[in-house]
C-alpha cells in the first residue's frame, strides 16, 4: 500500500494509541547507589576540589555521570544531583563554546579540544539521567499521566534541551548529532504529544546557541521555553545544516526565529501531499525533517511549516540588496538579530538560511574516485592570490612595462602574506567530483587550518604544476571522528592574479589584488575584497598576469561571500 492510502483518515491518537517509549540504547541501571566514596566525598565535592582545573572537572564530571546512569536511584534524588552537578559544569562549557565560537579552526589546541569533547559527553550523559527518570515514570494511559504530568513534561524539556546543547556543541567540530539522539527527540516529542502536553513553558538551563556566548556569559538571566520550541530548534539548526556555518552564526536561526510569531508551527500527518513551504518528520526518523515524503515513512508523523519564516527571509534578503546596491542601509529596517551582524555576514547567511529551506535536486552527476588521488588545496584570498601569482608570466620578457607589471603583482602577493596569517598548503583526498565541484576530505587528526563556509579556495592535483582552480567552500563535515570532509563548488575555468587600480592607485603606481576569472561560458568576473568598496559600473584599469593593462567596467554582483564579492565585468580587451 502506498503511504497515503495508509495513513488518510487517521487522526493524531490513532496513530500513537499503541505508542510505546523507547529509547535508543539506553544504559542498563544495576549498581547499587552510594552517595558517598571511599574516602567520604560527594560527587558535588570532587567536582568543587577541581574548580581550579577545568579540563580535570569536566572530565571526572563525565566519569561520574557515567557511573550514575548505571546506578540505580530514586527519580527525584537522580535528577537533583544530576542537575546540580550540570549547574557546576555549566560556567566551564560556557567557556568552552566562547572559545569555539570564536575560533576559526575547525581543532583547537589539544586541552580545548579535549574540554570540548568532555562538554558533549556531559551533555549526552545529562540527558540519560533525564531518560532513566523520564522512562521510569511515564505512561500513555491519560488518567495516570495527568497525575504525573508536571514532572514528566519537565524531564521531557530537559531531555531536549540536552540534545539541543549536544547538537550545538557538536557543530564547533562539524559533526551532526547521532542518530540516536534524533530518534530520542522524536520520542519524547511524540510520547507527550499524545497528552497534548508540549506547549508548558520552563526555564532554560543553558543559552549555547541560542544568543552569542558572550551575551550569555554577560547576562546569565534565565529566558523560558517550551517542549514544542525546543523541538522545532532542533529540527530547523538540522534542516539549515547550521554545522557547516561558521560558528559565531550558530545563534541566529534561533534569534531570527525568535522575533516572529509562528515562524514554525506543526500540523498533524494524514498522508496528504507534501506543498512547498512544508516539511515532515516521524516517530522513527533518525535525522533533520524532509522535504519531501517516501514510502518509508510510517505513521504517526508530523508535518512542520516554515512558510512564513522562509517568506521573511526572501523579503528581508531583498530590501537589504536593494539598500547594498543604492549604499544606504538603514539598519533600523532590517532584524534585530540580521541588524546585530558584521555587514559582511548579513547577506551570506540569508542566502544560506534561503538555499537549505528550498527542495533541491543535484544538476551534476557525481563521479567516484577509486584510489588515493590527492589535491593541494589552499584556504582564503590571500593564499589564492599567491598561489596564482606565481604563473604571472609577461608574454615579452624584453618589454619593461609589462616586467614593472608583473613586479607589482609579486608585490601585491608579498604583502597579502605579511598582512595575513601565515597559510600552508594541505594534502586533501578526492572522493567525487562533478562539473560543478568536488568533494575532499582530509584524515588527519588535528587541523589548524582556519576554514568557514563560503570561504575562497585554490586547488590542483598534488604534485603537479598546473595553473590552480578556483572555487568556494560548500560545506564542512565531520563523518567520522577523525576526517574532516569538504565540498568545493567550482567557480570558473580559469583564473589569474591582477592589480585593479582605480585613478588614485594609477597615479600613485598602487594596486589593489584581485582575482580574474573566466566562467565556464566563457564570462569575465572579478573577485574583489568587500574591504576595497567597489560598486556595479566603477570603471578600473586592470593589470595582468601576462604584464599587459586593460580598461574595464564593474558589471552585476554574481556571487557575494563574507570576505568578497564577485562581479560580471565587461571589457573589449578581455580575451
Amino acid at each position: 500500500q502506498r503511504v497515503d492510502e495508509i495513513m488518510a483518515g487517521r487522526d493524531r491518537d490513532d496513530d500513537l494509541s499503541t505508542f510505546e517509549l523507547q529509547f535508543s540504547a539506553l544504559p542498563a541501571a544495576y549498581k547499587p547507589y552510594s552517595p558517598v566514596d571511599e574516602e567520604g566525598r560527594t560527587a558535588l565535592q570532587k567536582l568543587a576540589d577541581l574548580e581550579a582545573f577545568p579540563a580535570q572537572l569536566l572530565k571526572e564530571a563525565v566519569h561520574i555521570l557515567q557511573e550514575l546512569n548505571h546506578t540505580t536511584m530514586e527519580v527525584n534524588e537522580r535528577v537533583a544531583l544530576v542537575s546540580a552537578i550540570f549547574t557546576r559544569c555549566y560556567p566551564v562549557i560556557l567557556k568552552v563554546y566562547y572559545h569555539g565560537e570564536h575560533n576559526e579552526a575547525p581543532l583547537q589546541d589539544k586541552e580545548s579540544e579535549s574540554m570540548l569533547e568532555s562538554s558533549i559527553e556531559i551533555a549526552e550523559e545529562t540527558a540519560t539521567a533525564f531518560k532513566h527518570a523520564f522512562v521510569a515514570s511515564y505512561t500513555a494511559d491519560k488518567a495516570a499521566f495527568g497525575e504525573r504530568r508536571g514532572r514528566l513534561t519537565e524531564w521531557g524539556f530537559r531531555i531536549l534541551e540536552m540534545i539541543r546543547l549536544e547538537q550545538r556543541l557538536r557543530a564547533l567540530r562539524y559533526q551532526k548529532i547521532p542518530n540516536a539522539a534524533w530518534l530520542d527527540a522524536n520520542q519524547v516529542f511524540f510520547s507527550l504529544l499524545l497528552h497534548d502536553q508540549v506547549d508548558d513553558s520552563f526555564k532554560l538551563e543553558t543559552l549555547i546557541g541560542l544568543t552569542q556566548a558572550m551575551r550569555d556569559a554577560e547576562h546569565p538571566e534565565k529566558r523560558e521555553s517550551s517542549i514544542r520550541r525546543v523541538y522545532l530548534s532542533i529540527q530547523l539548526f538540522g534542516v539549515l545544516d547550521v554545522i557547516s556555518w561558521p560558528a559565531y552564526l550558530f545563534h541566529f536561526p534561533d534569534s531570527y526565529l525568535e522575533e516572529m510569531e509562528g515562524g514554525l508551527h506543526t500540523e498533524q500527518d494524514s498522508g496528504e501531499k507534501l506543498e512547498p513551504g512544508w516539511l515532515i518528520t516521524f516517530l522513527r526518523n533518525d535525522g533533520p525533517p524532509l522535504h519531501q515524503r517516501n514510502d518509508a515513512i510510517p505513521a504517526p508523523a508530523l508535518r512542520i511549516n516554515f512558510a512564513e519564516l522562509f517568506q521573511r527571509t526572501v523579503a528581508e534578503h531583498e530590501a537589504l540588496a536593494n539598500m547594498l546596491f543604492l549604499n544606504a542601509v538603514d539598519e533600523d529596517k532590517l532584524s534585530p538579530s540580521l541588524a546585530g551582524l558584521d555587514p559582511q555576514d548579513r547577506i551570506p547567511v540569508l542566502e544560506m538560511v534561503l538555499l537549505a529551506l528550498q527542495r533541491r535536486e543535484r544538476r551534476h552527476v557525481r563521479h567516484a574516485v577509486f584510489g588515493t588521488e590527492k589535491l593541494s588545496v589552499s584556504f582564503g584570498f590571500a593564499a589564492c592570490y599567491t598561489n596564482l601569482s606565481g604563473f604571472a608570466i609577461p608574454e615579452d620578457h624584453k618589454d619593461e612595462k609589462a616586467l614593472s607589471y608583473i613586479e607589482q603583482i609579486q608585490q601585491a602577493s608579498i604583502d597579502l602574506a605579511e598582512s595575513n596569517p601565515p597559510f600552508h598548503t594541505i594534502p586533501w583526498k578526492l572522493i567525487n567530483f562533478s562539473t560543478g565541484g568536488l568533494l575532499v576530505a582530509n584524515d588527519s587528526g588535528h587541523l589548524d587550518q582556519p576554514m568557514q563556509v563560503g570561504q575562497l579556495v585554490s586547488f590542483k592535483p598534488k604534485g603537479k604544476e598546473d595553473l590552480p582552480l578556483m572555487g568556494f567552500i560548500g560545506r564542512i563535515q565531520r563523518p567520522i571522528e577523525y576526517q574532516v570532509e569538504i565540498s568545493i563548488i567550482r567557480m570558473a575555468k580559469y583564473a589569474e592574479a591582477a592589480l585593479a587600480q582605480d585613478n588614485k592607485d594609477v597615479h600613485n603606481g598602487n594596486g589593489k589584488p584581485v582575482i580574474l576569472l573566466q566562467d565556464f561560458e566563457g564570462r569575465w568576473q572579478l573577485v574583489a575584497l568587500h574591504q576595497y568598496g567597489y560598486l556595479t559600473g566603477t570603471p578600473l584599469k586592470l593589470v595582468r598576469a601576462n604584464g599587459t593593462r586593460i580598461l574595464l567596467r564593474l558589471g552585476d554582483i554574481w556571487l557575494t561571500k563574507r570576505d568578497f564579492t564577485v562581479y560580471e565585468v565587461r571589457s573589449a580587451n578581455l580575451k
